[in-house]
């Protein structure tokens, strides 16, 4: 029987449903002839919309144009650009085999560049582990560094965890030893006000926050670019000469549409998100208890069930993003298999992550959950929910339901079912109005309605 009837989409730290005003925008400037490289008249609006969009990301980042803004195809692609970019400069500039920093917690990405890199003999590093709440402590980044260290990258938020690091603090220490400090903002970007003036390089990608994928960006510093004589490793002449290749108007147009949606919204977004992940925790320890990953060892002998819970405590709101929850079942004496779970949630129409976030092929633990060292036990039932703009209460209710069903069904718990759930189905639609825009008028005409209907509200 198919029970799909009302798909409902908790995985949105994975990826997120692209916002109508996006999806309108990148369709009103793909039924235009644009290639900002050309020098004709057709090609002025796509200029003065990159232009601009690079100043509006350096404003939301509080710089100016001290730095560069490169748009890259992913959140990956600009986590390996400034990587093997600053690697290859390091060694020309000084002849020695390079050191970098990472974390244990980083984006598979960049850990396996930087094992690619090492394996050619190109660099050493060291991999910070995280404390028990998944945190880098800054301390240990500093303890870490060495003489030939080109780079400290150390990511803003984990996208398995959801906990945030102390950038900034990290940043003091990199800057204090003249090391480039790089983070992966992929979970952060769009979603809080970040300063950059302490950050070498930032990377982000759109399609974490409703903008649409195929798309991210690299931020990097002027004067890291200078000194180190960075290239590209994509040659042309497009983007500085750091990333060759003619720029897609319409992609960056509609990725900058839903920056500026999320931005202008970001705090009624967050309170909504952090009131959802405040809810499910609520309405979940109702039926089952709910402890910390880092206390849990203290309740294995009085309780004979807990969902456990990764990450800093919730009276820490500054150390984890709103949206994000990374738990685990505990029975004593069973074993829970969150693969078969999942695949009952979907059964439903209920979407969620199980292993890593960005690896659904993968079954086993994650990288994550192992630089965490949880025990085998633990491991098996590890799920990540993650809510986005277009969730609801209702949401989370069919998702316990079906859960504790699915949980239920490889290990009776009907005792803990003892309250009845009622759902609605609500279906938010958006109507958004797009102006187009001539392309026979002076570039400061065409730049102030490019703005204007960039701007535009949704």
């Amino acid at each position: 029987m198919n029970k799909r009837t009302n798909l409902v989409y908790l995985d949105n730290s994975a990826t997120t449903q692209t916002h109508p005003c996006v999806i309108a925008e990148i369709t009103k400037w793909m039924k235009t002839i644009n290639n900002p490289s050309t020098n004709n008249f057709l090609s002025e609006p796509s200029r003065q919309l990159i232009l601009f969009a690079q100043e509006y990301i350096l404003k939301h980042c509080k710089v100016n144009n001290d730095y560069t803004v490169i748009f890259t195809s992913s959140g990956c692609e600009s986590n390996s650009f400034i990587i093997r970019s600053t690697v290859a400069a390091y060694k020309l500039k000084y002849n020695i085999v390079p050191h970098i920093i990472i974390s244990e917690i980083e984006h598979k990405g960049i850990i396996d560049t930087v094992n690619c890199l090492n394996n050619e003999g190109c660099l050493t590093y060291t991999m910070i582990p995280p404390n028990n709440e998944g945190i880098i402590e800054p301390n240990l980044v500093e303890s870490a560094i060495k003489k030939n260290t080109c780079l400290i990258s150390i990511m803003y938020a984990n996208n398995e965890i959801g906990s945030i690091n102390d950038i900034y603090s990290i940043s003091n220490i990199a800057n204090k030893n003249n090391i480039p400090y790089h983070t992966d903002a992929v979970q952060m970007f769009g979603k809080i006000a970040i300063n950059m003036n302490s950050i070498t390089a930032l990377s982000a990608s759109f399609h974490k926050f409703n903008s649409g994928n195929g798309i991210g960006l690299l931020i990097i510093k002027n004067s890291f670019i200078e000194s180190y004589k960075l290239k590209g490793i994509i040659n042309g002449s497009q983007q500085h000469r750091l990333r060759g290749g003619t720029e897609s108007t319409a992609i960056i147009a509609g990725a900058l549409k839903g920056l500026i949606n999320n931005f202008n919204k970001r705090n009624e977004k967050n309170k909504k998100l952090s009131d959802l992940r405040k809810y499910t925790l609520d309405k979940l320890s109702s039926y089952i208890p709910i402890v910390y990953y880092t206390k849990y060892e203290q309740y294995i002998q009085s309780q004979n069930i807990m969902i456990i819970l990764f990450g800093p405590d919730v009276s820490q709101v500054n150390k984890y993003v709103p949206n994000t929850l990374l738990i685990t079942i505990y029975i004593k004496n069973h074993d829970i298999c969150n693969v078969l779970l999942k695949r009952e949630l979907e059964r439903y129409g209920i979407i969620v992550s199980i292993g890593s976030a960005c690896n659904t092929s993968s079954t086993n633990a994650s990288h994550v959950i192992k630089a965490l060292n949880v025990n085998n036990k633990l491991r098996k039932g590890v799920l990540r929910i993650s809510f986005g703009d277009f969730n609801v209460k209702t949401d989370v209710d069919k998702f316990i339901k079906i859960f504790l069903i699915a949980l239920n069904k490889q290990v009776p718990i009907n005792s803990l079912l003892t309250k009845q759930i009622r759902f609605l189905n609500k279906k938010i639609r958006f109507n958004p109005h797009i102006e187009n825009i001539l392309t026979d008028k002076k570039p400061n005409v065409v730049r102030k309605e490019v703005i204007r209907s960039i701007l535009k509200k949704c």
